[in-house]
């Protein structure tokens, strides 16, 4: 995931749930999840993110959005 979609998918969380940043510096804030999703892929967090969003009233933390490939993470390792 670029830059770019990490800053469409925050944009779309916190305008979607007002308490999101909840007083936190917005720019630490996109590091964080920069950090993590820049090697997930965009289609499938944008398309968790939609479901969550359809069906939950809090924000989502980092984790209820991250894809992982189980298979590719057991292959890695073995």
């Amino acid at each position: 995931m670029t830059e770019n979609e990490t800053q469409v998918l925050l944009t779309t969380i916190e305008g979607s749930y007002k308490n999101f940043l909840m007083g936190r510096n917005k720019q630490i804030v996109f590091k964080a999840w920069y950090e993590v999703m820049r090697s997930q892929d965009y289609s499938k967090v944008h398309s968790k993110l939609t479901d969550w969003i359809m069906s939950n009233n809090t924000p989502p933390a980092i984790s209820d959005l991250v894809c992982v490939d189980w298979r590719k993470r057991y292959e890695q390792a073995g």
